[in-house]
This record gives C-alpha cells, sequence and structure tokens, in this order.
C-alpha cells in the first residue's frame, strides 16, 4: 500500500518518536511511506531522521493565527501534494499547528488518526478538578468553572472553542483511531 503519515514535529517527543518508528516499520513492511509534517525546525531535525528524505515533505505555518484560523493557501499546497501522492491510507497523528486546514485536507481519503494523549479529552492535559478529582472531559465538565490549570479564563474560553471545532472535524474526516486506553476509546 501507499501509506502517508502525517504529524506536526519531525522530532520531538513521544508522538515523533513513534512515527519515526512507524514509518520504518511499514517500510520495512513493504509498503511505500510518505510523511509530512508542519516543524518550524526542520531542517535541524532532518539529518537525525532515520527514513528516505526524498519522501519527507515539510510545511511551515508561518503565524500563531494558524492554529485557530483556516488557512487556505496551506490548504491548496497540503491537497495538491496529498493528491500528487494519491495514498492508498492516512495517518495522522497529532495536528496542533492548524487542525482546521489539516483535517480539511483529509477530505477524501481514508484517514486513521494515533491519539498519543489526553487532548482531545483536555485542552490542558491534566483532566483533573480544582478539587483535585478526575475530570470527565470538557464534554461532561464545565472547565471554566472546574479547571485550576489554567491562569486566564479567556484562553480557556478561545481554546474550548478551537477544541470543540476541531472535534467536529475530526469525526467528518477521521475513519477509526487508534487509542492507549479504554477510557480514551469510550470517549472518542
Amino acid at each position: 500500500m501507499k501509506i502517508l503519515i502525517m504529524n506536526d514535529f519531525l522530532l520531538c517527543s513521544g508522538a515523533e518518536i513513534y512515527t519515526e518508528n512507524l514509518v520504518n516499520l511499514l517500510k520495512n513492511r513493504g509498503h511505500d511511506v510518505y510523511l509530512i509534517t508542519f516543524d518550524k525546525k526542520f531542517k535541524s531535525k532532518i539529518e537525525n531522521f532515520n527514513f528516505e528524505k526524498s519522501k519527507i515533505y515539510n510545511f511551515k505555518f508561518k503565524s500563531k493565527l494558524s492554529k485557530v484560523l483556516f488557512k487556505k493557501g496551506m490548504y491548496k499546497k497540503l491537497t495538491s501534494k496529498i493528491k500528487e501522492i494519491n495514498p492508498d491510507k492516512i495517518i495522522v497523528n497529532n495536528f496542533f499547528s492548524s487542525p482546521t486546514t489539516q483535517y480539511r485536507a483529509l477530505e477524501g481519503y481514508e484517514a486513521f488518526q494515533i491519539v498519543h494523549d489526553n487532548t482531545f479529552i483536555c485542552p490542558n492535559l491534566k483532566v483533573c478538578k480544582n478539587n483535585g478529582k478526575i475530570c470527565r472531559g470538557y464534554k461532561f465538565e464545565s472547565c471554566i468553572k472546574n479547571c485550576k490549570h489554567h491562569n486566564s479564563k479567556l484562553k480557556l474560553m478561545v481554546k474550548l472553542h478551537l477544541v470543540k471545532k476541531v472535534e467536529n472535524l475530526r469525526k467528518k474526516y477521521i475513519k477509526k483511531f487508534i487509542v492507549p486506553s479504554l477510557s480514551l476509546t469510550k470517549y472518542l
């Protein structure tokens, strides 16, 4: 199969190490594998990535507003590259750079998402209320009232709005999730 893997960063931490291992595992199993990243420090990291450099593509979102806005120019570049690769399957990991742009670029393809943490449940990853009890996630709890891990209610409100917007896109474009826990599986 021709498989495209997409991840925000090339090399950084857990999800990126997982991505590198997955790229090489799929390649060693005979699949034709491509990688798209959105890493601003791509050039300084590329030499340390153990994979064919000709099959790695990097796109850069220039502003912090990319996190909340749909970027039409980037969308066109991204969809053009995906169409050129013409993958049988797309596997996505973390989409934080411009999730609205990235998810929309998946339209028309069979896409799977590997979930690495609690981002889908809690915008702060803490999953903990002010009283120290475990939170059931933003769908079931009042983050504005219960979150002790955020110093600005306005920032939290903006983050929650983005999380809800992205969730709708994720539901629309992702066929299946690969998830590390039963609670996240139920949630998603």
